[in-house]
């Protein structure tokens, strides 16, 4: 039988043993043996490193997808918090994961937004499986890849409406109102950093006085300098935007409700600059000087909601900017305010309006466009302050005189009358020497004078409506049909129901704009409550209140605003 053995494969000291004695000396001397030990170690230190190369190419792979997939899910979900995105944010973010190639992987999206906000959160499932871990019993790798994008309010610009009208100055109102509003300011400038929060306060009762250098930046013309209320057309309620190169018309200065000469200055509709509690105080970062300003907070005259929302939406709309930049050059505004108002595109910044009344809409006089500047038919005796008025119907007499109350040739001052004596004898006067005497006629001069004419403007300031149209027109022609017609061609009378609808139209336009409007109904009517609701944002963004509720209510649209402030 041939041996199995192959004397080729034996060193060469084994080749002569037999198999037995092979088998019983082998093995301890295999043992004692270090020949070939560097290969067995080589071996597996390969081995180690092919897993290890092979671990590494496998998390390699998983990462470069999980790079993929984070990244376009970072893209995803910016888009989609983009409050200027309109279609629906879980839809966008399917869609950019889809056109990449990986929208299989997308597990959940959440959507939180709001007035002001937009947060949206997705996840991604990525898995891949392995091609060298699997030897350890690792098949695949895998993880949740997450993104959250938010687009959020920054900035704030604020406008406070507040009626200042006579009503408010009864129980107490306009003291709640004070307190009410200076807590308000004080909470924003508290939440709010530095230079991001900007107020407008617009006190408004039958007008609203915005003041001289708000008018001059605006390019209105100023036929008098007594105040400054801009008279809105229906047409300029239906947008924010006011102009800030002329076009708009200034307001008359005058009393339409009392027969006075002078007027009092609480009567006059549009509120005196020399008023400085009544007189607006605009884009404003000054935490102190707006706390002192609501604080003398003053009552009086009619109420005109539409025109304060209408200043107060203007105070937010870009086309303010010019103002603001010649406010921040002659010192009235923070530099920080540089480009306000913003856009109404930048939805970085909030803008809000807060209007507050304690009634309704009620009549609102304007003096009629004939009377509200240039030369006037009154002259004014500048020694004993009477008055003439002019008529050129009345022929070679066309002046009434105040002082004489009749009709002369000139105003009282200017002219001159027939003045006769009679000497000697006891006649009975007359011309000639009718009975002994002798009259002697002359032209003599008015005795005090000169008189000179006054423009509309001065009028208004001299005397009430009602003052002129009686002691003058009535008197010069002893008709009160005269009287009447004067009366109402002198005043273009703005009724409530128009009032209402303009405040509709600018509450829709501010609206439209992405302005929040909260609405306060202080102790107001039924109509004041359904107006203010119709104007808020949102029914919810009404309050009505009574009594020291109106700081509860300023307190919750604080709270409002800056919960809509998220930060990230």
């Amino acid at each position: 039988m041939k041996d199995r053995r192959d004397h080729k494969r034996l060193p060469e000291r084994f080749r002569h043993l037999s198999l037995r004695a092979f088998l019983a000396t082998a093995p301890p001397r295999f043992l004692r043996d270090e020949s070939g030990s560097i290969l067995v170690f080589a071996m597996i230190m390969i081995t180690l490193m092919l897993m290890t190369s092979g671990m590494a190419i496998d998390l390699m792979r998983y990462e470069m997808k999980r790079t993929k997939v984070q990244n376009e899910l970072d893209t995803a979900t910016l888009a989609a918090a983009n409050l200027n995105q309109t279609r629906d944010p879980t839809t966008v973010v399917n869609d950019y994961m889809t056109a990449a190639g990986v929208g299989d992987l997308v597990s959940t999206v959440d959507v939180q937004q709001g007035l002001g906000y937009r947060t949206v959160a997705a996840d991604a499932d990525v898995s891949i499986r392995t091609y060298f871990m699997k030897m350890m019993g690792i098949d695949t790798l895998g993880a949740v890849s997450g993104s959250t994008a938010q687009e959020k309010i920054g900035d704030v610009e604020i406008a406070l409406a507040l009626d200042v009208s006579g009503s408010m100055g009864q129980n107490s109102k306009i003291q709640n109102l004070r307190v009410a509003a200076q807590q308000f300011i004080d909470t924003m400038f508290n939440s709010v950093s530095p230079g991001q929060l900007s107020i407008s306060v617009i006190p408004y009762a039958a007008q609203a006085n915005v003041g001289a250098d708000m008018l001059q930046a605006m390019g209105v013309t100023r036929n008098q300098t007594n105040s400054d209320c801009v008279d809105f057309k229906p047409a300029d309620f239906t947008t924010t935007a006011v102009s800030t190169t002329g076009g708009q018309t200034q307001a008359g200065s005058f009393d339409p409700y009392d027969r006075a000469a002078p007027p009092a200055d609480g009567n006059l509709v549009c509120p005196p600059d020399s008023d400085t509690k009544r007189t607006s105080l605009t884009f404003s970062g000054d935490q102190t000087k707006l706390d002192t300003f609501v604080n003398g907070l003053s009552a009086n005259g009619n109420t005109s909601i539409d025109i304060g929302v209408k200043w107060a939406a203007a105070t937010l709309d870009p086309s303010m900017r010019p103002v603001v930049s010649s406010f921040i050059t002659a010192g009235k505004s923070l530099p920080d305010f540089a480009g306000r108002p913003a856009d109404f595109s930048d939805h970085s910044t909030m803008k809000v309006i807060v209007v507050m009344t304690d009634g309704e809409n009620t009549q609102r006089a304007e003096i009629g466009d004939a009377y509200r500047a240039g030369p006037s038919i009154v002259w004014r005796n500048t020694q004993d302050g009477s008055y003439s008025i002019y008529d050129a119907a009345m022929g070679s007499t066309p002046y009434w005189s105040q002082s004489t109350n009749s009709w002369r040739e000139a105003p009282w001052g200017n002219g001159s009358s027939q003045q006769c004596t009679t000497s000697g004898g006891g006649g009975h006067g007359g011309h000639g020497s009718h009975g002994g005497g002798t009259t002697t006629c002359s032209m003599v001069a008015d005795a005090k004078g000169p008189a000179v004419q006054m423009t509309w403007p001065e009028v208004w300031q001299a005397m009430s409506t009602d003052w002129f149209a009686y002691n003058l027109i009535y008197k010069a022609y002893g008709s009160s049909s005269q009287y009447y017609a004067w009366s109402d061609k002198l005043l273009n009378v703005i009724q409530p129901g128009t009032m209402d609808s303009n405040l509709h139209d600018i509450c829709a336009a501010a609206k439209d704009n992405g302005i929040i409007i909260y609405s306060i109904g202080f102790e107001t009517s039924k109509q004041g409550a359904a107006v203010l609701t119709d104007c808020a944002t949102t029914p919810s963004y009404y309050f009505g209140v009574k009594g020291l509720q109106i700081s509860s209510a300023f307190a919750s649209i604080a709270s409002n605003i800056n919960r809509l402030r998220l930060v990230q």
